[in-house]
C-alpha cells in the first residue's frame, strides 16, 4: 500500500500502478511464493527484480511496456533453470576446491 501511494504521489499512469499492483499480487499467489524449494524461492525473487527492471526501461520506449502483471510461465522456467545451473557449477567448484 505506501509503494503504490508512492507511486500516486508520483505522478504515475493509474494503468501502470495498476499493473504493477497485479504483478506483485500475481506473484504471491504463483506456487514459488509458498514452496519450501530455495531454488523455486530464488526463483521468483529473481524473476521479480529482472522483471521489474526491464519494464521499468521499456516504458519510454516507442514500444512501450508490456502486461506485466500477467506471469511468463515459459520465462520464469527459464530462470529457474539458470539458477539451478549456476548453483550446480559453484557445487562442482566447490566440491573439485576441496577434492583437489
Amino acid at each position: 500500500p505506501c509503494y503504490i501511494a508512492s507511486l500516486e504521489q508520483h505522478g504515475w499512469e493509474n494503468s501502470r500502478i495498476v499493473m504493477l499492483a497485479k504483478f506483485f499480487g500475481a506473484l504471491m499467489l504463483h506456487d514459488y511464493w509458498t514452496s519450501d524449494d530455495v531454488f523455486e524461492q530464488r526463483t521468483l525473487l529473481t524473476y521479480q527484480e529482472e522483471q521489474c527492471r526491464a519494464w521499468h526501461q521499456a516504458i519510454p520506449q516507442p514500444s512501450g511496456a508490456w502486461n506485466i502483471s500477467i506471469i511468463d510461465e515459459a520465462e520464469l522456467l527459464r530462470t529457474y533453470d539458470h539458477i539451478c545451473h549456476t548453483d550446480c557449477i559453484q557445487a562442482n567448484v566447490e566440491y573439485n576446491a576441496k577434492v583437489c
